[in-house]
């Protein structure tokens, strides 16, 4: 969800819009520009990402991050949401990549914690 220049809370129902990163980086920036403040939003998700999975026992399945950009580019986390995106057309995107995902799994007879498991050795 993309919010509106200026404003405290941003909704699809005061000027905001669900759209992706990349049409929103485009439209604001320079191409130069926009790939700088990519890869700062990018780091900072991984940052932010690595940090929460820190508090729980388990792996995060998503994480939501309201995020402000100031004039100089610096992006700030306002908010944190764990597992769930907040996002109401989400879920398809999610569904895109979980069930195969899970098909998969199935046809290659594998569970996800023997996955896991050959991570940590």
């Amino acid at each position: 969800r993309i919010g509106i220049a200026h404003a405290v809370i941003s909704s699809t129902g005061n000027g905001g819009y669900i759209g992706e990163l990349i049409g929103f980086l485009k439209r604001n920036f320079t191409e130069s520009m926009g790939e700088i403040l990519k890869n700062k939003l990018e780091s900072l998700a991984l940052k932010v990402a690595a940090t929460y999975e820190g508090y729980y026992e388990s792996d995060l399945g998503e994480l939501a991050l309201d995020i402000a950009i100031d004039i100089n580019m610096t992006p700030y986390v306002i908010e944190v949401n764990v597992n769930k995106p907040g996002i109401i057309y989400y879920e398809f995107d999610v569904a895109q990549h979980a069930i195969p995902y899970a098909i998969y799994l199935a046809e290659n007879n594998q569970n996800i914690n023997e996955y896991k498991e050959g991570f940590n050795d």
